[in-house]
């Protein structure tokens, strides 16, 4: 799931299986995470893959 844009909203409870990142977030979109079970990653439009951002 790429969040990009100026999205908002909430993501709750996703599950993550066989892929490294299943949350990608660009830098102008601010969703609320919740409860993932998967690693988010940031990502920035024109970048050729995204960048894993630390738990914080």
């Amino acid at each position: 799931m790429i969040v990009g844009g100026t999205a908002t909203g909430e993501l709750v409870s996703v599950v993550c299986k066989d892929v490294d990142y299943a949350i990608v977030v660009t830098d102008t979109a601010a969703p609320t995470l919740t409860d993932n079970q998967c690693a988010p990653a940031r990502g920035s439009i024109g970048s050729p893959s995204p960048s894993p951002t630390p738990a914080g």
